[in-house]
């Protein structure tokens, strides 16, 4: 027998345990988390950017069973004010989630127009119009205001707290993708990354874009295709080499530091019978010397004097390619300049991420991974990406650039406002480089850019090697 003790201690856990198991893993997470998710209507505020919405309703879809009702609160186009309208923004998100929860029962998502989004009194009034009155009188209210305006955020909340007392209120907070709820001191969730996904196609069509390939890359894909492993492990290897050798381009005004890549970019393309080396150095007393200090660097190169020996002319010293036989046969030499123009890097920071993330099973998981992507919206220009990488739903834009440091700049701020766009605050961005030197470079758009460029990452050419570049890109976007 056992005392009065031991039957309570046995009793309070045999309790527990039979509620562990009466509850999903999910729910169960979330109640340990200090919430119970019981409410039965989601408000959402609808701004420019649907993604938040999304990751909020997707979270409450899958946790909270007593949900019925999802209304989405909208500002209505108006000119006399300037007021941009985010009704199409609500149609996609509509749609989308609709279609990903096509078990629940119909109507269950409803959209709420606010005529002037910066009027308090219009704004109560509508909420009062559209919600309140046909909300059951058992209904609990359930508002995240991570999207919509200030003021849309600021007087929903009040026509709310007014007129349910039990109403409840959250925020996606960016910094570390959990939800926070007002009445407590803690996340309520855990790292949302883990919990809810998103598709490339449902990212594209809340953005109301449709989902297109890069045409421009596709020829130089076609050398990649017909390589070999160990064929494709060279050509890289050389060609970051080639990206370590610099020079001084004196041929403008000002003198130019490049590297040994673009002195092989031209050497494509230098006609039989010049001085590709007077092609691209004009000052002739730094020529000889440019000359003699890369034949001594890549002497022993055996990647460097392969990819030297395919351009069947007489550019540096003939023993250094002497027995070495070229990496392949170029055939089209225009595509394979097109190759050389940029996309190798993106070939090859992609392969990198794949072959990677095989090592990481419980990473690799939550991640999904594009390249050359362009994706429009119906009469606009198209928006290319090189490298798309969405990790359970924060998105990273990774561009590759050969280009020099006045380019440059151009392609890191189209980097992070296409990162932005697609993934709002969450989202991070990734330029790919191939400069010697990238500090002075980073902190310069940071200075410009503010507090957007933290989340912009600047790799340079000895950032190249896989193991970095893996180690660099890792820490960026998964921690």
């Amino acid at each position: 027998m056992f005392g009065i003790e031991s039957y309570r201690y046995w009793r309070k856990n045999y309790l527990i345990l039979s509620f562990i198991n009466s509850v999903t893993s999910t729910q169960m997470e979330v109640f340990k988390m200090g919430i119970a998710p019981d409410f039965t209507d989601l408000i959402l505020l609808i701004g420019t950017n649907p993604l938040p919405n999304y990751v909020v309703a997707s979270h409450f879809l899958n946790v909270n069973p007593n949900l019925e009702r999802v209304w989405l609160i909208y500002s209505e186009t108006n000119h006399l004010i300037g007021q941009q309208g985010t009704k199409n923004v609500a149609d996609n998100l509509t749609r989308v989630l609709t279609n990903k929860y096509q078990n629940q029962q119909e109507p269950w998502i409803h959209g709420v127009p606010i005529k002037h989004a910066g009027l308090a009194d219009q704004i109560q009034a509508d909420v009062d119009r559209y919600i309140l009155r046909h909300l059951p009188q058992k209904a609990k209210v359930h508002l995240n205001y991570t999207g919509g305006t200030k003021a849309m955020a600021v007087h929903v909340y009040r026509a709310l707290e007014s007129d349910r007392r039990d109403a409840t209120f959250s925020y996606l907070d960016a910094r570390n993708h959990r939800l926070v709820q007002d009445d407590v001191q803690y996340p309520i969730t855990k790292d949302l990354r883990q919990e809810v996904t998103i598709t490339f196609s449902d990212l594209f069509s809340i953005h109301d874009l449709s989902e297109k390939i890069n045409k421009k890359s596709k020829s130089g894909e076609q050398v990649i295709k017909t390589l070999s492993d160990e064929q494709q492990q060279a050509l890289f290897s050389g060609l970051i080499s080639l990206t370590n050798f610099s020079y001084v381009d004196t041929g403008k005004k000002k003198k130019h530091q490049r590297n040994g890549l673009n002195l092989y970019r031209r050497w494509i393309t230098t006609s039989q019978g010049d001085d590709p080396w007077d092609y691209a150095i004009k000052d002739k007393s730094v020529i000889r010397d440019t000359k003699m200090r890369f034949e001594r660097d890549f002497a022993g190169n055996r990647h460097v004097a392969s990819l030297l020996a395919m351009l069947n002319s007489n550019v540096v010293d003939p023993a250094i390619t002497k027995g070495v036989q070229p990496l392949f046969n170029v055939t089209d030499l225009n595509k394979w300049q097109e190759f050389l123009n940029g996309i190798w890097l993106e070939a090859y920071v992609f392969q990198v991420i794949s072959q990677s993330l095989v090592h990481k099973p419980a990473l690799s998981d939550k991640v999904q991974l594009r390249m050359n992507l362009a994706p429009t919206k119906t009469g606009g220009k198209e928006m290319e990406l090189d490298i798309l990488l969405i990790y359970g739903y924060q998105i990273c834009n990774i561009s590759c650039s050969i280009e020099e440091t006045p380019e440059l700049k151009n392609k890191a701020f189209e980097a992070m406002h296409r990162a932005h766009q697609l993934g709002g605050d969450e989202a991070k961005s990734v330029l790919v480089t191939c400069l010697k030197d990238t500090k002075v470079f980073s902190d310069d758009l940071r200075l410009i850019s503010g507090s957007l460029g933290s989340e912009l990452l600047v790799l340079g050419c000895r950032d190249l090697p896989a193991d970095r570049l893996w180690s660099k890109l890792e820490t960026h976007i998964f921690n």
